[in-house]
Formats: structure tokens, sequence, C-alpha cells
């Protein structure tokens, strides 16, 4: 399942506002996908179980440590949160993932796509089939 990372290219105040709030590391804690959803009590949630992301100024670090060779993109499309990442490249094109996103406090929930490289976001922040929802928490440093 891809999991993908996102931070910081600001258009509006909106996004300037989250892209401040998300700085440190998040680990996740929830997974919704399929109907249902995960927690560390679940054995369906050992995948994720130390997956982490750090957000430091405009740049993001994956659960390896490597960072992203790109900053992320925040953006407010009307009243939806939207992130998008660079994959890299795959035949001279570039990937892109996008994905809606909240922030709440400590909590950042992703709501991204399943099966790869989406052309766009989700149509709700809602986990379906094909989408799921990443909650994550921040981690006290």
């Amino acid at each position: 399942m891809p999991v993908l990372l996102f931070a910081a290219l600001l258009v509006t105040a909106g996004p300037a506002i989250d892209a401040r709030a998300l700085q440190g590391t998040c680990q996740v804690v929830a997974v919704e996908g399929k109907g249902k959803k995960y927690t560390d009590k679940d054995p369906e949630f050992a995948p994720f179980k130390e997956l982490r992301i750090t957000f430091k100024g405009d740049k993001v670090s994956g659960p390896a440590g490597e960072e992203f060779a790109k900053p992320i993109v925040l953006k407010a499309v009307g009243r939806t949160k939207v992130m998008e990442a660079s994959q890299g490249e795959t035949n001279g094109q570039e990937l892109i993932h996008r994905g809606l996103y909240e922030v709440d406090g400590d909590t950042l929930r992703l709501c991204t796509g399943l099966r790869g490289i989406r052309a766009e976001p989700p149509k709700a922040f809602a986990a379906t089939d094909d989408v799921a929802i990443l909650t994550f928490k921040r981690v006290k440093p």
C-alpha cells in the first residue's frame, strides 16, 4: 500500500498555518480503509506501526529518514485542503501523488489512494475500497 508523505510550498494562509503546525515528527496511530478502522491493537495495523514522517522547514523525511527531493505542496482548493507530493520520475514523467489533509493540533489526517499515483485527489475525505485515511500524531521529543 503506497503511503505518501507531504509538506510545504505555500499559496494561502490556511496551508501556511498548517505547514507551521506540522513541524516535527508524526507517527501513524490509526488507519481507516475498506470500511474498517485499525489501531495498534489490530494485527492489520502491523505494516504501519513504525511509520513516521518528519517535517522540518519545507522538507519532509520519510520512514527511513530519506528526504524527498522536492518540497511538498499544501494548497486550498475551495474549502478542501490538498497535498501534492512528487514521487520522482518514471520514463521521464514526474509522478505526483495527490491527497486531502486535515490538521488539528498535534493530529494530521491524510486521505490518500491505496493504488498508487492519482491524477486527482479523492473526491471526499472518506475511506473507501481504494482510499485510506491515515491518522498521525506528533511524537514528543
